[in-house]
């Protein structure tokens, strides 16, 4: 979530500066936010796989052994969060951009005649100035750190074992476990007591034993 914020920020403060392009930059990197998480997932699963470009690129520069990315239960989550940051900071750049627009040019004109250099202007008078942006974008931030199931289950299916296993995939498992529990139990009042109090619960039972167990 930080590394998120922070790269967001940063390509927010590059693309403030007056420079030739910015503008179509601008909505060049916002692009991938706009792609959905299915599509990213299946693109970054080709390009990190074990002969995909990745690790291509890094046999070229010497590393003997590259990681398995996907299959490695040392590497899997990490992989999925390189994936997850690139596909949100740019949402996150936006918001630190109109947060920026919203900053008087004024106070950094008067920053310059007191002598302040590029990084006291952006820790005196950026940051401070930034800090509503900053809260909305940690708590949208903590939201969707919460929606990657999808991306999840493309690229891993939470394996190797559970070693990228996420919060909301692990409650969707306790629901599907708590269902086939429910089942079950009918199916056994339905046999002892010759009783089916929800109809077509066999059929839904035998149904999620074939996807789960």
């Amino acid at each position: 979530m930080t590394l998120t914020l922070l790269f967001g920020l940063l390509l927010a403060v590059l693309l403030q500066q007056k420079l030739k392009g910015s503008e179509v930059f601008k909505t060049i990197f916002f692009f991938p936010q706009l792609t959905s998480s299915v599509a990213f997932g299946v693109i970054f699963m080709a390009l990190f796989r074990g002969e995909g470009p990745v690790n291509s690129v890094l046999t070229i520069l010497g590393m003997a052994n590259p990681p398995k990315w996907l299959t490695s239960t040392a590497w899997s989550m990490t992989t999925i969060t390189i994936v997850s940051i690139i596909k949100n900071m740019w949402y996150y750049m936006v918001l630190f951009l109109s947060g920026l627009q919203s900053v008087s040019e004024e106070l950094y004109e008067a920053a310059s005649l007191d002598g302040a250099g590029p990084w006291k202007k952006f820790k005196s008078i950026t940051l401070p100035l930034l800090s509503p942006t900053t809260f909305l974008c940690t708590v949208m931030c903590i939201i969707n750190s919460f929606k990657v199931f999808d991306l999840v289950n493309i690229m891993t299916d939470g394996g190797p074992g559970r070693s990228s296993k996420d919060l909301s995939g692990s409650f969707s498992e306790l629901q599907v476990w708590l269902c086939l529990g429910l089942c079950r139990s009918v199916i056994r009042t339905r046999i002892y007591c010759d009783y089916d109090p929800v109809p077509g619960t066999e059929k839904m039972g035998k149904l999620l034993e074939r996807r789960f167990l």
